[in-house]
């Protein structure tokens, strides 16, 4: 197995084509500092600079592959919650048609009156708000978790 100086193993990678995140645990890439250096010319049994190198840009290339999907999943999370939006909003506005048309018709207003619609955005709304800052507030419960010492 011949070592090709042309591979670094070490170097970040340009961001359009590297991973957002390092899979490379600190330990593996202690080794593969250690084989692009001071044991560049060491070869063990089916290990050595070269094995180490491709091992890591398989586990980079299935990090990419596991973000390039994360990105799909939110897009296509984000289009849901847009879509739900409409939903909403067309449900809402025929739902008050609806009523307006079942006004003398007795045999709807029952099925009518038995749906609710959320208001607003509901959970995703939720979802996205901040985050209250600061410490909680305390409560009664636990207020007092030891007892006062007197001093005598």
């Amino acid at each position: 197995m011949g070592r090709n100086p042309a591979k670094t193993l070490i170097a970040v990678p340009e961001a359009t084509e590297g991973p957002l995140r390092d899979p490379i645990p600190a330990g593996a890439r202690a080794v593969l500092s250690l084989f692009e250096g001071p044991l560049a010319t060491v070869r063990f049994p089916e290990l050595d600079a070269d094995v180490l190198a491709a091992r890591a840009s398989t586990v980079l290339e299935a990090q990419r592959e596991v973000e390039a999907l994360e990105r799909a999943l939110d897009d296509a999370r984000a289009r849901t919650c847009e879509a739900n939006a409409q939903l909403a909003t067309a449900a809402t506005a025929a739902l008050a048609y609806a009523k307006i048309y079942a006004r003398d018709r007795d045999e709807l207003q029952p099925l009518l009156d038995a749906i609710v619609l959320p208001q607003g955005g509901g959970r995703h709304e939720a979802a996205l708000a901040p985050r209250r800052r600061g410490r909680p507030r305390k409560d009664a419960s636990t207020a007092e978790l030891l007892p006062s010492v007197e001093s005598t």
